[in-house]
């Protein structure tokens, strides 16, 4: 029972030194989002505007189908409002990462990326890589720490049952 608790304990222990999203750049997929971008979860509130690609190739402006050419124009639609607001670049490991730095290059062209008006973050919904939010590394370290108390819980139990 103690081998259990160990392993457990040492689970624990990775999770908590896996990188923070301050620094992990979500490099596993497409490269990294260029310097200055905003990394992680989108806020709550729906005052912004959210590219998705689909799949491997399919464009969407704030859930609505699109094509390049009307991506490009809302883009400049976004540049010019007052106050300008975060434009976020979402994308699962099916997409076609040459779309995806042609929607990160135009970003940066035409929005101030800099300033931190543009960001990226990959949907909870995919099986692999590391955590990218704050939300997905608690939910992990949550379930190594109920993982390790249940270790400790049984292997204390079994030392309470053995002979004396």
């Amino acid at each position: 029972m103690l081998k259990g608790a160990a392993a457990a304990f040492i689970a624990a222990m990775a999770l908590l030194w896996w990188p923070t999203p301050a620094v992990a750049t979500q490099d596993w997929i497409c490269g990294s989002a260029p310097t200055g971008w905003v990394l992680g979860e989108p806020p709550e509130e729906s005052g912004f505007n959210r590219i998705s690609i689909v799949g491997a190739d399919e464009l969407r402006w704030n859930g609505g189908l699109t094509d390049r050419d009307e991506l490009w124009e809302y883009l400049g639609f976004a540049a010019a409002a007052a106050p300008e607001t975060l434009t976020l670049l979402e994308f699962g490991a099916e997409a076609d990462c040459s779309l995806v730095q042609e929607v990160r290059n135009r970003m940066t062209r035409e929005l101030r990326c800099s300033e931190g008006f543009c960001g990226e973050w990959r949907p909870r919904s995919r099986s692999a890589g590391p955590p990218s939010t704050e939300t997905e590394i608690q939910r992990r370290l949550e379930e190594a720490e109920a993982d390790l108390r249940r270790a400790l819980e049984e292997a204390d139990a079994a030392t309470r049952q053995e002979p004396r």
